[in-house]
């Protein structure tokens, strides 16, 4: 099982996230534990008449489920039937789990140790403090060289104006693919510079993160 480092919270709000593998993941989509609940009474009732490792899946012809992707789905669902507050991301045969309940995390990634795919946490628990307190702020491992993250919406006709201008300044502003037709990000290396990109984008400016070293937590 991975383990990764949370440098910034999902979703504004989570410090912590599971991401766990079964093909039954999409029973988990809305989050509507009344349908997944069903499906569970369903694939056990399969598995008795069966003779066999594997049962068709109920939604998509050609694939099939085994026991193991019913067992993930049953602990997951055992898990989070009780939980407080998290919330869920599914993404093909992952579920991507999200809370700051760490007895929720730990539990699920346990149980289904040999179907995660990684769990994701702050280094100490100073970090995920300050994080949750933070919501602006990413956590650098190395001095950052630029001191902000610029993400944006699609900059559709503007794109080339403001990347000819941006490439004059290379030592201020850090270009990645340009934003066209997709949100994308820029990295700016002060507060100054970022006002300078407000005049030039406007509202197309979505949000302005803090890069922050680990040392000045």
């Amino acid at each position: 099982m991975k383990l990764k480092k949370t440098s910034k919270l999902f979703f504004d709000k989570y410090a912590l996230k599971v991401a766990v593998n079964t093909i039954l993941a999409n029973t988990f989509r809305d989050n509507k534990l009344d349908n997944v609940e069903s499906t569970i009474a369903l694939y056990d009732e399969r598995f008795r008449n069966s003779k066999t490792a594997y049962v068709p899946h109920h939604l998509w012809a050609g694939r099939r489920v085994n026991k193991f992707d019913l067992a993930v789905l049953k602990v997951v669902y055992k898990h989070l039937k009780t939980a407080k507050d998290y919330t869920l991301r599914i993404e093909s045969s992952c579920i991507n789990i999200y809370s700051n309940d760490e007895t929720l995390i730990d539990t699920i990634s346990k149980e289904a140790e040999h179907f995660v795919y990684y769990v994701s946490k702050p280094a100490t628990t100073e970090i995920k403090d300050y994080l949750l307190n933070n919501k602006f702020k990413i956590i650098a491992n190395g001095k950052p060289e630029y001191q902000f993250k610029v993400t944006v919406n699609p900059l559709r006709d503007e794109v080339d104006g403001f990347i000819d201008w941006a490439k004059q300044m290379p030592d201020k502003i850090k270009l990645l693919s340009p934003p066209k037709w997709t949100e994308g990000y820029f990295y700016a290396v002060d507060q100054k510079v970022v006002t300078l990109c407000r005049l030039f984008l406007g509202s197309k400016i979505r949000r302005v993160d803090e890069m922050i070293h680990v040392s000045e937590i």
